[in-house]
């Protein structure tokens, strides 16, 4: 029995059944799984309670109230879970999720990723889910402190 290679165009792994490895649907089931704790996170560094560096702006211009930064990585994956929510829906003919939360919606999508292995996209599902949430984990991600080690 010969199989095809993955479609995700970094794994190589042979797929037996479908478009997209095991391995490949149990990275995009982790990263699913870890959304509703890093949307927190990320609230929590958006609305800059988490304090990693200088709050003020550069120059004198004054901090904004909020990071930009994390705001545009929420927007992205929020926009990218709902994209592929809505993908599904169509195609599947299935409602969309209740409630419209990043932890709603990822639970949603959670449900389907054995029907993602086997679609034509799917490869393209897993890559861009699997990169917008490890967009997040870099954002919420605590800098490694500096020690002193003593003059140069």
């Amino acid at each position: 029995m010969s199989s095809e290679p993955c479609a995700i165009e970094w794994c190589d792994r042979p797929v037996a059944e479908g478009l997209v490895c095991q391995s490949c649907a149990n990275r995009l089931e982790r990263a699913l799984g870890d959304v509703p704790a890093l949307w927190e996170e990320l609230d929590t560094v958006l609305t800059r309670q988490a304090r990693y560096a200088d709050p003020e702006g550069r120059g004198n211009d004054p901090a904004l109230m909020f990071n930009t930064v994390a705001s545009e990585i929420g927007w992205v994956l929020r926009n990218t879970l709902s994209t592929w929510c809505r993908v599904i829906a169509e195609e599947r003919g299935k409602p969309l999720p209740d409630g419209d939360t990043a932890a709603a919606v990822a639970k949603w999508l959670l449900a389907h990723v054995g029907w993602l292995r086997h679609h034509r996209a799917g490869a393209e599902a897993v890559e861009e889910i699997t990169s917008a949430v490890k967009a997040v984990r870099r954002a919420v991600a605590r800098p490694v402190e500096r020690v002193y080690a003593g003059p140069c």
